[in-house]
């Protein structure tokens, strides 16, 4: 914000922000580690305000989702940070903090450099702002420093030196990474998401493992990339065998490890023998799929259909038109393959309606808006939304969530019953949704563990009587406990045992001074303490929300060595488990970036070099 109108714009937002008209709030669905250093501004309502604020220096900077992203906050230079001075680095130990200020015109000239780069090699503008280019300048800065003005085609490797090294630190990272798997699996245990898809006509699948490390920090790592073999089948055997391959390289054993992954026939078959679970977001985007299908749709959302068939049409045409760079925010496509595209797509086309109205009336289209009422979009936003919350957060990565995925689908359930003053479209589409739900979404014994082991839910009372006992007799067959007795333990019926009675009635009893007291054991009578078992106590235990909050989750059972050490071994087998298989996904979008046309003959062994020193540089 650096003219006067911004300048005053942010006085206002912070003033509203200490009357309390405006809120800030840290926007945890967000994966990039970028939010841990703002909050997002709201209005009273929860909408988003339009504005990130820094946790330190509390700048503040216009936010939009889908215009400028998160580039302001990457970019920002923090006004608190400035002042502390900064320990010597790797990066920056040839920078002096009295480091001369650079003169303007050779930061223009440095601006023409980037431009050359991006227009001779054909690279996007932003390769600038990567951290990667950002250390590679440095290094080059600091070899300039200390060895003069070099010649640059001395120091830059050639490209097959660059590929061979990324191969060997792949594999020095794999044995590290391997050290490390073993250790976790001796006391705990790990997760590994799973994918397949094709590029180029190359088939690949993608394993990621998940695991809590030894300071209790949910961490996940790639472990391999591995390209199908071309002459084979994607069947069932051939993919675990795959997947058993790469697992014996790490010296995994398959026992101790959950899977996660969609369900599709062939891998579900290839996992059978290991534990498997499936990914609850893919079965949330299925069933919202299936309730918008128009195969088997109810005669009741016909006109819901046609609201969304409409949507679709309007956001082709201003994309392809060109109309939407007149929007003040723009529009999104709805599709298939990407989880809360359809919700998103409403959104954008209910935040712009009276613009692309306008627009649409001055070019004598508008027509293409029959079919579209903003009180069925606000409607279809208000059903879609908690889908779109739960699927974001069970994406997470970065704090356990396994524990949630029972509780969305009963919050799932719930928001799927019939609402008072529902519009008569809503009602056939929140039942269908209700009975696919119920259909589709799978709850293991793994999910009712997972929700135990969380004390705010340790009591289970969201299931039945029978079912919470189920679970407890799972939970100590997983700790090693024995199954506690049905009923009290039966005692002889034996009289009160007399101990030194003869020698007393000897002695007469009438002589205090050399008669010995009679002891008589009443025991039989006393009253029991109930010994309870690990499982018990912790149930019994009362715990601090703060203590016990999704948040403190893995802090709280990192305490629990004394109390409930075998709880606390099982919650780090459990709780690493991840609700999705989001992070092979993703690793597959960065794959995208990889093998993309003009790279498709690039040797697998590189490609999974490339992606797993990628997944190691971002944890």
């Amino acid at each position: 914000m650096s003219n006067m109108k911004s300048v005053m714009e942010a006085k206002e937002i912070r003033e509203k922000i200490k009357k309390g008209q405006l809120k800030t709030r840290k926007n945890k669905r967000r994966r990039s580690s970028v939010w841990e250093r703002f909050r997002e501004v709201l209005n009273a309502d929860d909408s988003s305000a339009g504005y990130v604020i820094c946790n330190a220096c509390e700048a503040l900077y216009v936010y939009d989702s889908h215009k400028t992203g998160t580039s302001n906050m990457v970019h920002h230079q923090c006004g608190a940070t400035r002042s502390q001075p900064r320990l010597p680095n790797t990066t920056t130990s040839f920078v002096s903090r009295e480091s001369k200020k650079v003169p303007s015109e050779v930061k223009s000239k440095f601006v023409d450099e980037c431009v050359d780069l991006c227009c001779l090699d054909m690279r996007p503008f932003d390769i600038v702002s990567g951290k990667g280019f950002v250390q590679v300048a440095q290094t080059l800065i600091n070899i300039g420093a200390t060895y003069g003005a070099v010649d640059a085609n001395g120091v830059i490797p050639h490209r097959q030196t660059v590929c061979d090294r990324a191969k060997q630190r792949a594999a020095a990272d794999k044995e590290k990474l391997s050290e490390v798997i073993h250790k976790v699996i001796e006391d705990g245990g790990i997760a590994v998401t799973m994918s397949t898809d094709e590029f180029n006509k190359r088939a690949y699948t993608v394993l990621t493992c998940h695991y809590i490390s030894e300071k209790w920090h949910l961490d996940s790592h790639i472990l391999a990339t591995v390209e199908f073999d071309c002459p084979l089948k994607k069947t069932s055997e051939n993919i675990r065998d795959q997947v058993t391959s790469v697992l014996l390289n790490y010296g995994i054993p398959g026992e101790k490890v959950f899977f996660v992954s969609d369900q599709g026939p062939n891998i579900k078959a290839a996992l059978q023998p290991y534990h498997w679970i499936p990914c609850s977001a893919h079965i949330l985007n299925t069933v919202l799929r299936q309730t918008f299908s128009e195969k088997s749709a109810p005669e009741g959302i016909k006109d819901v259909l046609t609201l969304l068939d409409n949507c679709k049409s309007l956001v082709t045409f201003l994309k392809r038109t060109g109309v939407v760079a007149s929007l003040t925010h723009t529009v999104i496509q709805e599709c298939e393959v990407r989880w809360n595209s359809r919700v998103n797509m409403l959104e954008a086309v209910l935040k712009t309606y009276s613009d692309i109205r306008k627009l649409l009336e001055d070019k004598d289209q508008l027509h293409r808006m029959e079919g579209i009422f903003e009180e069925q979009l606000s409607h279809l936003i208000e059903f879609l939304t908690l889908f779109k919350l739960a699927i974001n957060e069970l994406e997470g990565e970065r704090h356990p969530v396994i524990h949630t995925v029972l509780l969305w689908f009963l919050k799932l359930s719930k928001h799927c019953e019939p609402k008072l003053g529902d519009p008569s479209y809503m009602v056939p589409l929140r039942a269908r949704a209700s009975s696919l739900l119920e259909e589709n979404m799978l709850i293991t014994p793994t999910h009712k563990v997972a929700t135990f082991l969380c004390p705010r839910f340790k009591s289970l009372k969201m299931l039945t009587l029978e079912e919470r006992w189920e679970v407890m007799r799972q939970v100590r067959a997983l700790i090693g406990l024995n199954e506690q007795p049905s009923g009290p333990q039966n005692t002889a019926e034996e009289g009160p045992s007399v101990t030194n009675a003869s020698s007393a009635a000897g002695q007469g009893g009438h002589d205090s001074g050399r008669a010995k007291k009679q002891q008589v054991d009443f025991t039989e009578w006393e009253d029991e303490t109930p010994s309870m078992d690990e499982v018990e106590e912790y149930c019994a235990t009362n715990v601090a929300c703060e203590e016990s909050s999704e948040d403190n989750l893995l802090s709280f059972w990192e305490k629990q060595d004394r109390s409930f050490p075998r709880l606390r071994r099982l919650a780090r087998r459990i709780l690493c488990i991840p609700a999705t298989s989001a992070a092979s996904e993703r690793s597959f979008s960065a794959a995208g970036r990889i093998m993309e046309a003009r790279r498709n003959r690039l040797n697998p062994g590189t490609v999974d070099a490339i992606l797993f020193l990628h997944s190691a540089k971002k944890t």
